[in-house]
């Protein structure tokens, strides 16, 4: 509970509060379990009996929740007696049950998509029951299931909760532009693939329009997903003859008369359609992120395609909360933004910006591992000077090895800290005017951090060595790829050793 003199609440009960905590934000216009409520009133008083008997519509087990605001800067007008903006997660600050029954019911049911990690909660029976008469009146439950605003917004949550994750997942997606892990992202290229009035001719656009078609739609028949693809690409740039590959391709794989081979989906040929391929094989973005082929990943661009295209079928709400629950904060904001205000397309690009700090940030894992000795930036050149030294250590390193490091950091000097640069690298930075007795002089102490650098990174070295003897490097595309609309010439299907051995084409 806060300690300002006017708190705001906004109620809901039991079954619409998983909705908000699945969505990471309050709509004024109630969902599912609420549907009878036209508009979500603001109360600074408290809920009054008469209004909990409205909010949970008499049906038996149902129970009213209210969510207290942070502060009345919350809503657009602090004396409003009805909601009039989507507010995320992140502004509520705490959600009040009337018995800690109640509470510990609601605690008590597990799902995928919805937590209530990070929500404050707090027993209140002060501020249900009320005397007097209800400030609202219940209407006709709605029939429309979702407004077109938050499909909107679920569709574009759902895409940038799968491209950070995928980022997380695949070390080299972290370069792609797209995800805005470089310099010079551009967020139109996601407010394109999500735009209402995308380009019919370009690929990667009429494949998002075809899944928003699909929106909350899971475990599709393949077939079915297959058929309605072809027909939608085949009015956009794509050859046909590489379209009649594809279908090939595709029903022999569902048919099993065909196997994906390693590197059958990397990023040396069309993009769109492989991504498409990993679409149509997987029912949801989780099967997509875990994607593999003789534990290989996709790649780059085809994963991150991949997964933009299954996160707008799925939708945040849907999704699980180990793929967008580290991103809650800006899913909630980016949400209420396109929710509310669909055409802002300045204020959304805003929002969409900061994607390049959100994934330039550790992986989760690791930031937890991090959290007592991370600092926030700084310098990766090495240099010795005075009072402070900083080497190298690692560039992204996988939780496992972060984990080895932080150990190790452990029995070094208080003076020696891991800091995140802002290029994600992982540097050793040692102070020397904070020194200890454990040194007695600042090039022992160098010495020193050289050796631990060494130890940290030696097996990493040792893991490239053996992969760069067992399998040759690839050599590069010289061609840049770039997403939207990437399309390859389809390469000439070579002549086949075995007559008999049936070979999938390739794209």
């Amino acid at each position: 509970m806060s300690n300002e003199t006017t708190a705001y609440y906004l109620p809901t009960n039991f079954r619409e509060a998983f909705t908000i905590l699945e969505s990471y934000r309050v709509a004024p216009c109630p969902g599912r379990g609420m549907r009878h409520i036209s508009q979500r009133p603001v109360l600074s008083d408290g809920l009054r009996e008469t209004e909990g008997v409205i909010i949970t519509a008499g049906k038996p087990g149902e129970f009213p929740i209210l969510l207290e605001l942070k502060d009345s800067l919350s809503l657009s007008q602090a004396d409003a007696s009805f909601q009039t903006d989507v507010l995320p997660l992140a502004k509520i600050h705490t959600m009040v049950f009337r018995h800690q029954d109640e509470l510990d019911l609601f605690a008590s049911k597990s799902f995928d998509n919805a937590s209530m990690e990070g929500v404050p909660v707090a027993v209140c029976p002060a501020l249900f029951s009320l005397p007097g008469d209800a400030r609202f009146l219940a209407g006709p439950k709605s029939a429309q299931v979702e407004t077109a605003g938050w499909k909107y917004a679920d569709q574009i949550c759902g895409l940038v909760a799968a491209v950070l994750k995928a980022a997380d997942v695949h070390p080299a997606a972290r370069s792609i532009p797209v995800v805005a892990m470089v310099p010079g992202f551009k967020p139109a290229v996601i407010l394109e693939l999500i735009s209402r009035n995308p380009d019919a001719r370009d690929p990667a656009q009429a494949l998002a329009g075809l899944m928003r078609r699909y929106h909350g739609q899971i475990g599709l028949d393949p077939l079915r997903l297959l058929d309605d693809a072809l027909l939608v690409l085949r009015n956009t740039d794509v050859e046909p003859r590489k379209l009649a590959a594809f279908d090939r391709l595709v029903r022999g794989i569902l048919a099993s008369d065909f196997t994906r081979r390693s590197g059958s989906l990397s990023d040396d040929g069309d993009v769109p359609l492989r991504a498409l391929m990993l679409v149509i094989q997987r029912e949801s973005t989780a099967d997509i992120l875990s994607d593999r082929i003789n534990g290989e990943l996709p790649g780059p661009l085809v994963y991150t395609f991949a997964a933009m295209l299954a996160g707008m079928r799925e939708g945040l709400a849907h999704m699980p909360v180990d793929i967008k629950g580290p991103y809650a904060s800006l899913l909630g904001e980016l949400g209420a933004a396109a929710e509310g205000h669909p055409d802002d397309q300045p204020r959304l690009s805003e929002i969409l910006g900061r994607l390049g700090n959100c994934a330039q940030s550790a992986a989760p894992e690791i930031e937890k591992a991090v959290q007592p000795c991370l600092e926030n930036s700084a310098e990766t050149t090495c240099f010795q000077g005075a009072e402070v030294t900083i080497l190298p250590v690692c560039t992204w390193p996988t939780p496992a090895v972060a984990r080895r490091i932080f150990e190790a950091l452990s029995d070094t000097p208080a003076n020696w800290r891991i800091v995140l640069a802002k290029d994600g690298e992982l540097v050793l930075k040692v102070s020397h005017y904070a020194a200890d007795e454990t040194f007695k002089s600042a090039e022992a102490e160098i010495e020193a951090a050289k050796v631990f650098v060494a130890n940290c990174t030696q097996r990493a070295r040792r893991r490239k060595r053996a992969a760069g003897s067992v399998r040759p490097a690839a050599v590069p595309d010289s061609t840049p790829k770039t997403l939207p609309g990437l399309l390859d010439t389809l390469p000439s299907a070579k002549t086949s050793r075995n007559a008999k051995r049936k070979r999938p084409p390739k794209l």
